[in-house]
This record gives structure tokens, C-alpha cells and sequence, in this order.
């Protein structure tokens, strides 16, 4: 049996990194100042209130951490360092994703995370993450352009990967779940199922 990665709270320095990256003071979906949640395959800080929303998506979309209740592994951090609310949200935008919760209805965070557009952005985010592009404590900047989503280094692509029609090169889905996986379940008592 493998032993899950190690685990601890976050600190002060941590989240002030974590709230430093652009779009960060403010919740990813409604726009609440000083979000304390994190939903981590997005790598986005949001509200108490969104957070719950996220918690009803399922951890197959999107697994919530607390900033300060919970402990985090250095994996669910790296993916946390190279994301960012701007840079998902902007991400989510150039492909024609828009919702407004500031009304208080958190309806729509469903279909904003639930579709294919979001799971290339989970894919493109743990793929910047496997690539080293993203580890914990490191600066990463978003490029992006009125032509196309995020730019993808050709370099650190998977063997085989085309590019995609926004200018993304998409990574293959297989290569990062076992990678996702770990990251999103890196807690006691739960093994990763074998991927063959």
C-alpha cells in the first residue's frame, strides 16, 4: 500500500503567496473580497458561500480545501501557485464561459465547471504542474492574447500532442489523472486505484 503524501496546514506566508497571485482577493465566481476556500483542480480561492456550491459538484470536478482548517499537500499548493482566479477565469472567458453569481445565485457555478471547457483547464493546469511550471513557491505568468486561450509550451507537451484549435495543446487525459488523483486525494487512508 502506498503511503499518501504528507499533509499540513498552510502558512501565513503560504497564503499570503496564494493571495497574492492576480485575481486571488477576491472569490473566483462571485467576487467577494478575502476568499478562505480554495477549490484546488481549478487552482482559485472563492467564498464560503461558492465553496459550497463546489462541494456539490463532487471531487471529480472540484475538491475544496480551507485556507486555514484544513491540511494541504505540497502537490494540491503547486496546482494552487499555477493557477489563479484571473487566469481561470480568463481562461474559462476567451472560450465563451461567463456567469454572474453576484446576484447570490450560485446556479450557474455548475455549468461553468461541469463542461468540457473547464476539464481542459483542469487538464492544462496539472499538465503546467507535471511539467514543473508550477511548483510551490514559484512565479508563474499567464500569457495570453486576444487570438487564443492559454499558451501551452510546445516542449513540455506529452508525446504525440497536436495543437488544439485555441492555440492550446491539449494533453492527454490519461497521462495526468493518476497525477490528478494524487494531488486531489492526498489524505490518510486513501490508496490511488491502479491505473494500467
Amino acid at each position: 500500500m502506498t503511503s499518501p503524501p504528507p499533509s499540513k496546514p498552510l502558512s501565513p506566508e503560504d497564503i499570503e503567496a496564494l493571495r497574492s497571485i492576480p485575481g486571488n482577493d477576491a472569490c473566483a465566481d462571485c467576487f467577494v473580497s478575502h476568499p478562505q476556500w480554495a477549490s484546488i483542480p481549478h487552482g482559485t480561492l472563492i467564498c464560503l458561500q461558492c465553496s459550497g456550491a463546489h462541494r456539490g459538484l463532487g471531487v471529480h470536478l472540484s475538491f475544496v480545501r480551507s485556507l486555514t482548517l484544513d491540511d494541504w499537500t505540497t502537490d494540491q499548493l503547486a496546482l494552487m501557485t499555477a493557477g489563479g482566479n484571473d487566469l481561470c477565469n480568463e481562461y474559462l472567458e476567451n472560450l465563451g464561459i461567463v456567469i454572474d453569481c453576484m446576484t447570490g445565485d450560485r446556479q450557474e457555478i455548475r455549468p461553468k465547471y461541469s463542461g468540457s471547457e473547464a476539464a481542459s483547464y483542469r487538464e492544462l493546469l496539472a499538465a503546467r504542474v507535471a511539467a514543473g511550471d508550477g511548483a510551490a513557491g514559484s512565479t508563474v505568468t499567464p500569457s495570453f492574447d486576444s487570438q487564443t486561450s492559454a499558451h501551452y509550451d510546445v516542449a513540455s507537451a506529452p508525446t504525440g500532442a497536436s495543437l488544439g484549435d485555441n492555440g492550446i495543446i491539449p494533453p492527454s487525459p490519461s497521462d495526468y489523472y493518476p497525477l490528478v488523483y494524487h494531488i486531489l486525494v492526498g489524505r490518510k487512508g486513501i490508496s490511488p486505484p491502479v491505473f494500467g
